[in-house]
């Protein structure tokens, strides 16, 4: 639970990287554009000219593609997986803290060493040499691995029922904060009217005394709604649902350029190209433009805009001389 509390610490900071790297991107596509539309004005009444202006209006189409896919999916999806994440990680932290907090003596609290000692901070953030700090860093943009998060569920964590006291100690050495019994647990006259559950439907408390804890099973989740275990199944569909910058959205399409769809939707609206159900009038407009429709013919439209030198006079006015 410590390295899953640490795990989703940096979702925030995962969010906040997707969203810069995807900007990032955007700001690419328009560079893209000013540099290819610089080069048709160099080039005015030129073939040069029209291929740039071809290659700019692709490159204006996939800004405005790329911007309304941050807008509607990347910044979305990234912040409800934060959000659902952060909520999660206060639920799990709440019930670490309390079980923590509840110590007897050495050998006798709620939360033990496997040797039977009570867990004691090794570091103001670790918990028995293990980072379990319980609480909520500084947002950084930066990429994180998930080793127990994953598109399937939550990997690692125990979910069999107690064997043998290697959960919950019996007799005077029980923890009493994860039994639902009056004799045994918390209850006063009687045992809870049910079982129920803590760390947001993760760890089973039992009304029994007889009855082990457990933890609910979640390494294979599927997406059902109104489960005790929730926030569980929340953080998880929007891990899993999340949208980035290697979405195809916000990668240049590599295909022959009679094939690449935002290519296509420019040189039919450049040049009013109606009907073409088997495409040959765009190939052929295609084929005039770059030379054929081979996808080096794109680079090498491309290597020729970046290569060519701006002059002063082309990209900003004179300075006057005084």
């Amino acid at each position: 639970l410590c390295k899953l509390s640490e795990e989703l610490d940096k979702k925030p900071g995962d969010a906040l990287h997707e969203v810069q790297t995807s900007t990032a991107k955007i700001t690419k596509m328009r560079a893209a554009y000013l540099r290819a539309a610089t080069y048709s004005a160099i080039h005015a009444a030129t073939d040069q000219a029209e291929k740039g202006n071809i290659v700019a209006a692709y490159f204006a189409a996939k800004e405005t593609q790329v911007l309304a896919q941050l807008q509607q999916e990347t910044v979305k999806t990234q912040i409800e997986s934060a959000t659902t994440s952060v909520y999660l990680k206060g639920r799990v932290d709440e019930f670490l803290s309390i079980m923590e907090q509840a110590q007897e003596s050495v050998t006798n609290g709620c939360l033990l060493t496997n040797g039977g000692y009570i867990a004691e901070r090794t570091h103001t953030t670790q918990l028995d040499g293990q980072e379990c700090k319980l609480s909520l860093s500084e947002i950084k943009a930066k990429q994180s691995k998930s080793n127990i998060l994953s598109a399937k569920g939550y990997a690692k964590l125990k979910h069999e029922a107690d064997r043998g006291n290697a959960y919950q100690h019996s007799g005077g050495a029980s923890c009493k904060l994860t039994m639902a019994h009056n004799t045994a647990g918390f209850m006063q006259a009687a045992a809870s009217k049910n079982d129920f559950t803590m760390a947001a439907g993760y760890v089973k408390i039992p009304k029994d005394n007889a009855s082990p804890i457990g933890g609910t099973k979640l390494d294979a989740l599927t997406d059902v709604t109104g489960q005790v275990h929730q926030p569980w199944i929340s953080a998880w569909q929007a891990y899993k649902s999340r949208k980035g910058s290697e979405d195809a959205a916000y990668k240049n399409e590599t295909d022959d350029l009679d094939k690449r769809n935002c290519l296509i939707r420019v040189i039919r609206e450049g040049y009013a190209i109606t009907e073409d159900s088997d495409n040959s009038k765009t190939k052929a407009v295609i084929a005039g433009l770059f030379g054929s429709t081979a996808a080096s013919k794109w680079d090498d439209a491309v290597k020729d805009i970046y290569n060519t030198p701006i002059q002063g006079s082309t990209a900003k006015q004179k300075k006057k001389k005084t």
